[in-house]
């Protein structure tokens, strides 16, 4: 706060109030108009909104902000991953819809989950969420042994919180039952039965 009260107007602060908040829409509102102090800024804050107009369900404004992240750093991992992200809530999204989902991007997203999968130290909950999501891919790409393979690894390492719900709905799309019971939070099991 006293950091605020001299330079209410800095990147840097403005990017982590914004990545602090909750509410998408004034997180979105805290950031746009920040004027970056270098490229790795540039790359994070176009990344954080990516991943806000995603949150607002503005599946082009995300593509957009990943497009200008990767145009500044096509090489780092937070650009991979949140274009990652993207390609796997688009495809959820339209799964209820007749738009066909894209199953070469889908793989893509399957990869790269399974790259950040592998490049996370030990049985860290960041690791089981990107196997999750790499589950998920797969699944959705029609890739059921990857996938199956994914939630297996990532159910090995004992999962928790985001990571419960992100190896729950990976189970849900293959139709592991038996594992979505297991992973939903108890006080979920009876409204799901």
């Amino acid at each position: 706060q006293r950091a605020e009260a001299v330079d209410a107007d800095n990147a840097a602060l403005r990017i982590a109030r914004g990545r602090r908040e909750e509410d998408p829409a004034v997180a979105l509102a805290l950031i746009e108009g920040v004027t970056p102090v270098d490229d790795e800024q540039a790359v994070l804050m176009e990344v954080l909104v990516a991943q806000l107009r995603l949150a607002l369900e503005d599946e082009e404004g995300a593509r957009a902000a990943a497009d200008r992240a990767r145009a500044l750093d096509a090489a780092s991992e937070m650009v991979k991953e949140v274009d990652a992200v993207i390609a796997l809530v688009g495809a959820q999204r339209s799964l209820p819809s007749e738009r066909p989902l894209d199953r070469e991007e889908l793989i893509r997203a399957g990869e790269q989950f399974s790259h950040l999968a592998d490049g996370d130290i030990g049985a860290g909950s960041r690791k089981a969420i990107s196997l999750s999501r790499a589950a998920q891919s797969y699944s959705l790409a029609g890739e059921r042994t990857k996938a199956e393979q994914r939630l297996d690894q990532a159910l090995a390492l004992g999962v928790a919180g985001e990571a419960r719900e992100a190896g729950a709905e990976a189970a849900m799309l293959l139709q592991r039952f038996d594992d979505v019971l297991e992973l939903l939070p108890e006080d979920d099991d009876e409204e799901h039965r």
